[in-house]
């Protein structure tokens, strides 16, 4: 039997019960497990390789610089073959690849081995992460997108909040090898039992529409038999204001996050141990589910650009504490501020592009826009890897990521076009 067979004797899949509720809920297990083995994970790996290892963090660090690019190549490379074989069989390939990439990471003894398993988990990457998320959540949502999207992309943080204590808890008991398989064997059934039950491509396919009963219909939104929409081209999209100024600063402001976020376990296990490092990751995902869910009933109320703004200067204000302060307690309250506005990094530009682009033109956009930010945000790892082992401590990496935070709140409110693109209704040049 099909998931969509079985859907149709639930209660939950009849035309008065909005069937997008439970789609959100396998982004968020979805999410849950990419960020947690995909991004979160990665400062785990990066730890144990240099403290148990022995590896140089300059040797360890850019390898997760070349996962990123590696990712961000597949993200355009398959993004119309995930469109075209759709959220349930995407997901499932994609758990599938982390898993696997995971075990291999276990048991990696040289550099190339973690070379090799870090792209296998940058195919898990491409098909589960925020693209992909966007993607399944745009067809069922349009005036709730934000709240949708913030409500699935707080299985991020629930990546860092669970997997990440789990990975440290299971290393501890099992050792390295065993703890991390069972965290990754432990985290695919439920992902994949998930996007065979919650996702379905679109609500037509339920006799439903996007954003449940009582929400007008969009032309041509549950159309199933609608002929395909040129998609513009990279150069086009380039020639857009609206999309330079969206990827220039998320992916400047992702390059300083992913950078300092990969080397988090490191730079405070340094300063407190590895068991605060692993609480202060907690507070982080904590306080990112809270500005997310925060910034989801915002987005849908307030002007999103004036949000992203606000965004980037909280985060600043995290990477200050930091820098100038040493004792638990700032450093934990440094989580926090720093962590509020982690989780808005990945939602906004999403939401961003929804209220500058043509409908018809959302996911393409959103692809090209994560792949440019992921392209560029790869650089973060590994320069912050060799700047800490240049200059023997993070106080300049964290001096260098507070200038590109200040940079960025700047260009988001000068650089973007205030309110809908007026070029963007139709192609551009």
């Amino acid at each position: 039997m099909t998931g969509l067979n079985l859907r149709r004797r639930l209660p939950a899949a009849q035309p008065q019960a909005f069937f997008g509720g439970w789609v959100v809920a396998g982004c968020f297990i979805m999410a849950t497990a990419a960020w947690g083995l995909g991004f979160y994970g990665n400062g785990v790996y990066l730890a144990h390789l240099v403290r148990d290892l022995g590896w140089p963090v300059g040797q360890v660090a850019p390898a997760l610089s070349v996962y990123f690019w590696i990712g961000a190549v597949l993200l355009v490379a398959t993004g119309r073959l995930v469109d075209h074989i759709g959220p349930q069989r995407s997901a499932s390939l994609g758990m599938l690849a982390m898993t696997l990439a995971v075990l291999a990471i276990a048991r990696v003894q040289t550099v190339w081995q973690f070379y090799a398993a870090l792209t296998l988990l940058a195919l898990g990457w491409s098909w589960m992460s925020g693209a992909a998320i966007n993607t399944t959540l745009s067809r069922w949502f349009d005036a709730r997108r934000g709240t949708a999207v913030s409500l699935a992309l707080t299985g991020a943080s629930m990546g860092g909040i669970l997997v990440v204590p789990l990975m440290v808890a299971a290393i501890e008991r099992w050792g390295f090898r065993d703890g991390l398989s069972l965290i990754a064997l432990g985290l695919a059934l439920p992902v994949i039992g998930a996007a065979w039950f919650c996702f379905v491509r679109e609500p037509a396919l339920l006799g439903q529409q996007a954003d449940g009963p009582g929400a007008p219909a969009l032309r041509g939104q549950d159309r199933t038999d609608a002929a395909a929409p040129r998609l513009w081209s990279i150069g086009q999209l380039l020639r857009e204001r609206a999309f330079v100024s969206n990827v220039l600063p998320f992916s400047l402001g992702l390059l300083a996050q992913a950078g300092l976020l990969m080397h988090q376990v490191t730079m405070l296990s340094e300063r407190h141990g590895v068991r605060h490092a692993a609480w202060g990751v907690v507070l982080t995902t904590l306080a990112a589910m809270a500005g997310r869910l925060l910034m989801g009933h915002l987005a849908d109320r307030a002007p999103r650009l004036a949000l992203a703004a606000l965004n980037f200067s909280i985060q600043v204000i995290g990477l200050l504490l930091f820098a100038f302060t040493q004792d638990l307690a700032s450093m934990y309250l440094a989580c926090v501020f720093y962590g509020v506005a982690v989780g808005n990094m990945i939602a906004l530009p999403g939401l961003l592009v929804q209220r500058e682009f043509p409908r018809e033109q959302f996911a393409h956009v959103t692809r090209w826009a994560t792949a440019i930010n992921q392209f560029v945000y790869a650089l973060g790892p590994g320069l912050l890897g060799l700047l800490r082992e240049r200059s023997g401590n993070y106080f300049s990496c964290l001096l260098l990521c507070t200038l590109v935070g200040m940079g960025c709140a700047a260009l988001v409110w000068l650089g973007r076009p205030k309110g809908v693109a007026g070029t963007a209704a139709r192609p551009p040049g």
